[in-house]
């Protein structure tokens, strides 16, 4: 093989490596958090109507009222190893179209398994009016127990908004 094709071989397989293991190189910095609305009908699940009681399945669920519907940030828990999963409070804030300010919210944490893969945090009930309100920007911190940071993520715009 000429060396023209064995560096062509190789910056493959560096990219490749760089590409898939993201993750690995930058930690949990990179995880990719999104909003979205969700009804209540979006949560319901079979085993639900046998118990009465809400199956989350794989995700961890937090929310800022007992309503279900609202507007969610999911965030990736990460491999069974990752920091996040030692998290015991929940930080967000955000500013939406209804006023110049940010709004905080702080959650606490229930433990997380092994099998759940994702964090929900639910602005909900009378805290998010979707037919009034539209997400302008948001912080997510999480912290262990002694209060240290785990994880912090933000919107693009909310570094312009402070």
């Amino acid at each position: 093989m000429s060396i023209s094709k064995r560096l062509l071989v190789v910056t493959q397989l560096t990219i490749c490596f760089f590409l898939c293991n993201t993750n690995i190189l930058w930690g949990n910095s990179v995880a990719k958090i999104h909003t979205e609305f969700l009804t209540e009908y979006d949560f319901l699940r079979i085993p639900e109507i046998f118990s009465g009681k809400e199956f989350t399945g794989s995700r961890v669920i937090v929310r800022s009222s007992h309503v279900r519907s609202g507007l969610y940030f999911s965030i990736p828990l990460g491999k069974k190893s990752s920091a996040i999963r030692k998290g015991k409070r929940v930080e967000l804030q955000l500013i939406d179209t209804t006023s110049l300010f940010s709004r905080n919210f702080s959650f606490s944490l229930p433990e997380v398994s092994y099998n759940q893969k994702d964090l929900f945090i639910g602005i909900t009930g009378a805290d998010w009016n979707q037919s009034a309100m539209k997400l302008v920007a948001w912080k997510v911190e999480i912290f262990d127990s002694s209060k240290e940071p785990l994880f912090s993520s933000q919107s693009a715009l909310w570094g312009h908004s402070k």
